[in-house]
């Protein structure tokens, strides 16, 4: 979310105005991080596939360092950060938030608050709808 949601919004025009000479700095690690974001996704979709449980990156860690070893303390480390990392990129989407809503009239920030929820309702809607018009009933048999 911080890579690609709200955080080149928030964090790049910061780092740009924090220099002595404003310029490209903070466009050349974005796009070295972009880079590493790539490297990343291309991992989680090859760990996904080998290991198609639920738990994302902690059931990962388990699985290639073990489960009564390093890889339950590797589980639990990028748990504990996520917890200590996640109310700061929630943080970070009010901020961004925020600084879109002072620039706008009042009847735009309206809405704004009346379509997005009616938009995230509807996509749940038609995920819920969708799944259940491709249901496999061979799935659902209990042996």
């Amino acid at each position: 979310m911080m890579m690609f949601g709200t955080g080149p919004f928030i964090s790049i025009p910061y780092t740009v105005n924090s220099v002595e000479r404003p310029g490209p700095h903070a466009l050349v690690g974005y796009s070295i991080a972009l880079v590493a974001c790539i490297c990343d996704s291309l991992i989680c979709g090859e760990l996904g596939s080998m290991f198609p449980y639920s738990g994302g990156s902690a059931t990962y860690l388990k699985y290639l360092y073990g489960g009564n070893s390093l890889g339950q303390l590797a589980a639990f480390m990028f748990l504990f950060q996520l917890i200590v990392a996640g109310p700061a990129e929630v943080a970070n989407g009010f901020i961004a938030i925020a600084e879109y809503l002072v620039h706008r009239s009042n009847k735009e920030i309206c809405w704004v608050f009346v379509t997005l929820p009616v938009i995230t309702i509807g996509a749940v809607i038609l995920a819920i709808i969708f799944g259940f018009a491709n249901c496999n009933n061979d799935y659902l048999k209990v042996n």
